[in-house]
């Protein structure tokens, strides 16, 4: 049985490591939409050289990653559905059953929408962003039938 890869951890989410009878060093970058990570190759010998290629890639990715405005994530258009939906509450408009099951579907831990839209833009999110939530969910919760 192979020896698993000691990675030599540069920053939270990016490391470098050799695996067994290799000379080259791959560089292990956390991606944090898709959730796992992005392995390459640096092609290089040298530890010096490969956590310098390593840096490198990982400003990319991040570059790369233009970062959603508050205004527009998902987050901030829930929280503005749940202060909407107490107001409705408190003026008798909304029963509070119906506040209750409107917070407990946004936010619950195990499969709330904000566990998945959260951070996401909504003016990115369509039908097959909805269906990639409803894959997840079937995913983590099992078949009861």
């Amino acid at each position: 049985m192979s020896k698993a890869p000691s990675a030599i951890r540069l920053y939270q989410g990016l490391s470098i490591y050799r695996v067994e009878n290799s000379t080259k060093w791959y560089v292990r970058v956390w991606d944090r939409k898709r959730k796992k990570y992005i392995v390459k190759s640096t092609g290089e010998d040298s530890a010096v050289k490969a956590k310098a290629l390593a840096q490198e890639l990982a400003l990319s990715l991040l570059k790369a990653e233009k970062p959603v405005e508050k205004e527009f994530t998902f987050f901030n258009f829930a929280l503005k559905l749940l202060h909407r939906s107490r107001l409705q509450q408190t003026s008798g408009y909304r029963s509070k059953g119906y506040v209750k099951a409107l917070h407990w579907s946004i936010q619950n831990e195990d499969w709330g929408l904000l566990r998945f839209f959260g951070d996401k833009d909504v003016r990115q999110v369509r039908t097959q962003t909805y269906q990639e939530y409803m894959a997840d969910l079937a995913k983590r919760r099992p078949d009861m039938t």
